[in-house]
């Protein structure tokens, strides 16, 4: 994952790092400009516009192939030309921001939350700014400003209401215009003060209009729970299909609701989109108290503080991501989790429900003293594979011994909801993260997920709102990962151009140069190979190799050091679920939208010990006896040291007319099946006629890549105690020339059905290209 870091002091950026302007505070990513690659709205609430204290300002950054740019940055604020009304002291505008298609002409518009705007004399009622989005990006065309007390809009404006605390976007009367929920959390209901309030404004095809305008609070008919003081309904939002009618349907967070007598305990009203827009008809009410809801109310702990909506197990419903920040796990005392509540026909259901936090199996991190995990939240496919994975912010987590640095976890989604399979923490300063984490930095405080660049899956953008700049404190910035490159948790990428890559500098900021006494490096291409171990590392096959390392023989060198060194060291206590897990295997699962062999260091089921050269296990065992084995000795091996295998052969295919493949659709089918199967394959692939055991792919749009363990010496030996790289090639038509022997494998019948491997999906891809490669 390729990653960037934004400030308003970078160069193009508008605007200045100022002491308190908390650049980060709020974002919303949308494509304003319609270029398919997402943009990006940043918040920066506390902005002096002139001599206008904390009056606030938007900056936008656009999105492009190469991901988010300075190019056509704009900087918006009440000041700017033809924007609804003025700059004043604490209006905050950009405190809240949501992007949706309000006028339906496909581009996307930003709503901006001022909710510390004063409407005439009454202060702090609140308003929300409106800009269209068009070829050009945002404009002030057609801007609109709404308030409590614009016409037709209900509730009017009252002291403290602050109306635009809170926005989402959603279409919630299935007319593709988007709609927008505007919260005002400290609303007034009668003489019950806080109890709080949501207006839903509805899109047309002029933009946002006030026809069909409602307001909802827990005293609206049909809504359940009741207001109540400082309850602050409408403190958060989220639109999400819950129950898969094709209408938006609006989550709205109570965080302050007493259950019973339990203050602060939190809770969640569900509001349902219809023909009509949102209706109370099936009207839900969710808490930790609610039968099936893990976890249980206590005192403060803030259901509902945020919220976020995704399809989490790839349905067509969409599931509910609920932060409790202050849940205390154990006698922890604020150390947060986060709820998860899956959609279904009927609705949002307790079916299933999870309870998340640090101490969960596979989540990083561990559970501490007022880590505030679920802070924010943010929902998006960030690997490509069409379940929306969870960004959770721990902005109050503590690195090492800087307090409330801040971190953000990711739970990846999957058929069966979020798991912690894969699962990474996220911070500064760790595995090339730009920047390094400081007191109060507040990382992970806000969060949104976009495609910046246009390849299919959801980028991260983290805000950091008090990052200091320079010697401007508090001036913010937002930290950006770019999900466009599978084994994204391993290290720093170095570009042709770098000259040479030095390993001891990869070592060094993963915590192990004191650790590694050895300088291993590639150089130019006109400078001699170096030795690793016996091996050489041939610097001309340098240029070939995705990340440039013999990963496994270094990173398992410098492992074992350490260990001797201290036999307390742990990796994983340093770095949880990074580079290497607890047991010193690389994480490659968590890649881009493709497939890794589904053990670390394995091959179908065999699993290999670099430390003795051994390998263990049922099917690949013949890599051991039989090193540098030839295709035609593949079928024999296979039956012989593969655990109930009689049947397996070898696969021998070519592409174009005289071969097997019909094309390299073809081709990339096979891989994949072999791959998301479990089932080994050996390539020959502009290799010299050398076997590479194959690891994994990776594919975008029309962009396949392969990746190989690579032996340094050529020879396909991923279980021999060799030195081993991965390489990465990309696979196209071009690349491969008819009848070039391009694939050479083995069938392994372990599930058989008629001699066909492991039958359905192979019988489906022979059949979809006229083929008998796999059924025979």
């Amino acid at each position: 994952m390729s990653r960037q870091i934004w400030d308003q002091d970078k160069e193009g950026i508008r605007g200045g790092s100022e002491e308190g302007d908390q650049f980060g505070y709020a974002l919303a990513s949308g494509d304003f400009n319609g270029d398919n690659a997402a943009d990006l709205a940043v918040g920066v609430p506390y902005e002096d516009v002139g001599t206008t204290s904390n009056a606030g300002l938007v900056n936008v950054l656009y999105g492009s192939h190469d991901g988010l740019s300075a190019v056509g940055n704009q900087f918006w604020n009440q000041g700017s030309p033809r924007i609804a009304d003025s700059p004043e002291a604490y209006d905050l505008f950009g405190r809240a921001l949501a992007a949706g298609d309000f006028n339906g002409d496909g581009f996307d518009d930003l709503a901006i939350g001022v909710p510390g705007e004063s409407i005439g004399t009454t202060k702090r009622a609140g308003a929300v700014n409106i800009l269209f989005g068009s070829p050009d990006g945002l404009t002030s065309d057609n801007n609109q400003l709404w308030n409590q007390n614009s016409s037709g809009i209900a509730g009017g404006s009252e002291r403290e209401d602050k109306f635009g605390f809170s926005l989402a976007a959603g279409d919630f009367d299935g007319d593709s215009f988007a709609d927008l929920a505007v919260g005002v959390p400290d609303e007034s209901i009668g003489t019950t003060a806080g109890a709080g309030a949501v207006n839903i404004v509805y899109g047309s095809r002029d933009g946002l209009t006030s026809d069909n305008n409602q307001l909802w609070n827990q005293n609206s008919s049909g809504i359940a729970g009741g207001s109540e003081r400082e309850d602050k309904f409408g403190f958060s939002l989220a639109a999400g299909d819950f129950d898969g009618d094709s209408f938006a349907d609006l989550a709205v967070g109570v965080p302050d609701e007493s259950i019973g007598t339990t203050a602060g305990a939190g809770a969640v009203n569900i509001v349902y989109g219809s023909r009509d827009g949102l209706t109370s008809d099936n009207n839900q009410l969710w808490n930790q108290n609610s039968s099936g809801i893990a976890g249980g109310s206590e005192r403060y702990d803030g259901f509902g503080f945020s919220l976020a909506a995704g399809s989490f197990n790839g349905n067509r419903f969409a599931d509910l991501a609920v932060g409790v920040p202050g849940e205390s796990i154990g006698t922890t005392a604020g150390a947060g989790a986060v709820n998860i509540v899956y959609g279904s026909r009927d609705g949002l259901t307790s079916d299933n429900n999870q309870l998340w936090n640090q101490n969960s199996p596979g989540i990083a991190g561990g559970s501490e003293r007022e880590d505030k995990f679920g802070f924010s939240l943010a929902a998006g496919d960030l690997d490509g594979n069409s379940f929306a994975d969870l960004a959770i912010g721990v902005p109050y987590e503590s690195i090492g011994t800087t307090k409330r640095a801040g971190a953000v976890n990711i739970v990846y989604g999957s058929r069966d909801g979020l798991t912690g399979l894969g699962n990474p923490i996220w911070n500064q300063g760790r595995l090339g993260i730009a920047d390094s984490p400081e007191a109060g930095d507040w990382f992970g405080f806000a969060l949104a997920i976009g495609d910046f660049n246009g390849v299919g899956s959801g980028d991260l953008a983290v805000g950091v709102p008090l990052e200091g700049m320079g010697t401007a404190r508090r001036a913010g910035a937002v930290n950006v990962f770019y999900s466009d490159m599978p084994l994204h948790t391993t290290h720093k990428q170095y570009g042709p151009s770098c000259g040479y890559t030095s390993l001891n500098m990869v070592l060094e900021y993963l915590g192990l140069a004191d650790h590694s006494q050895r300088l291993f490096y590639s150089r130019d291409l006109d400078e001699p190979a170096n030795p690793v171990d016996g091996s050489e590392w041939g610097a001309g096959r340098a240029v070939d190799v995705g990340y440039l390392l013999s990963m496994e023989h270094i990173m398992y060198e410098a492992f074992h050091k350490a260990r001797a060194d201290d036999p307390n060291w742990f990796y994983s206590d340093r770095y949880p679920n990074a580079f290497m897990d607890g047991n010193g295997r690389l994480n490659t699962i968590d890649g881009g939208n493709g497939s890794f062999y589904e053990i670390q260091y394995n091959i179908g089921h065999v699993v290999w010990n670099p430390a003795t050269g051994t390998a263990t296990g049922q099917v690949q065992k013949w890599l051991e006896h039989c090193p540098g084995v030839g295709f035609e000795r593949l079928s024999y091996v296979a039956n012989k040291y593969s655990h109930g295998v009689e049947d397996a052969r070898g696969l021998g295919t070519t592409l174009g007319s005289g071969g097997n493949f019909e094309n390299i659709s073809h081709l990339k089918a096979v891989i994949k099946g072999f791959i998301d199967h479990d089932i080994p394959l050996v390539l020959a692939v502009e290799n010299g006629g050398h076997y590479n055991a194959l690891i994994g792919y990776w594919e975008s749009g029309d962009v396949f890549y392969i990746y190989t363990a690579d032996p340094l010496d050529g020879w396909a030996r991923p279980f021999y105690s060799k030195p081993m790289r991965w390489k990465r090639l990309r696979l196209t038509p071009d690349a491969l020339s008819e009848g070039a022997a391009v694939v050479s494998g083995m069938i392994l019948y372990g599930h058989s059905e008629s001699s066909c491997v492991s039958g359905g999906w192979a019988r489906e891809i022979d059949s979809r290209f006229h083929s008998d490669i796999l059924c025979r």
